[in-house]
């Protein structure tokens, strides 16, 4: 995520959540963004779905403290989540997880501090 300038003299933005420079102050894109695989029943048995998923790296030992980038980091992933996708910060080295495939072996969803 970033801007730059064209040859041209026009800046251009790039990367998710980054319309503007107001956008990028309240919302800030995930590190890992990319597609689950889902397997859904009944209504549409056997349909394979992908679930838009955003990650959001930290380093191990990293705790939540509500700094202006990590609000508006979480602000994106909790717009992930309302909307039904996965979203989390993670602290840890990716493992592979039954349900969802590859996840954070200490996934923090809320951010909060615990």
């Amino acid at each position: 995520m970033g801007a730059a300038v064209t040859d041209t003299g026009r800046q251009l933005r790039y990367g998710l959540a980054n319309e503007s420079k107001r956008m990028n102050e309240l919302v800030k894109s995930s590190d890992l963004i990319g597609i689950t695989p889902v397997r859904i029943g009944s209504h549409m048995v056997g349909q394979l779905v992908g679930v838009f998923t955003a990650i959001e790296t930290k380093e191990p030992g990293w705790k939540y403290k509500a700094t202006d980038r990590e609000r508006a980091q979480l602000k994106f992933l909790e717009y992930v989540i309302a909307k039904g996708g996965i979203g989390y910060f993670s602290t840890g080295v990716l493992v592979d997880d039954p349900v969802i495939g590859k996840v954070s072996s200490q996934a923090n969803v809320t951010g909060d501090q615990s």
